[in-house]
């Protein structure tokens, strides 16, 4: 199994749908286990019966995912503009 394997995989465990993880793969962005999970939980946000927000803990989560999410979304933004 590839590395690229592995990483879909980890995503698809941690509720990813497919889509996501390609556009994921397109912006050239490689997230943790943790990070795929919250993206995941985010994605849940979209759908109309889905939860309103989400909460990420840990030790200083609220400044990492502030700063981690702007940039996680200017590359998404990117590559699915190309």
């Amino acid at each position: 199994m590839t590395p690229w394997e592995r990483y879909f995989l980890a995503g698809r465990r941690a509720g990813c749908p497919k889509a996501q993880m390609d556009n994921f793969a397109r912006a050239d962005v490689i997230l943790q286990e943790r990070q795929l999970a919250a993206s995941a939980a985010a994605r849940l946000c979209d759908t109309p019966i889905g939860p309103m927000a989400i909460g990420y803990g840990g030790r200083a989560a609220a400044a990492n995912l502030i700063g981690c999410s702007r940039k996680w979304a200017r590359k998404i933004a990117s590559a699915c503009r190309a």
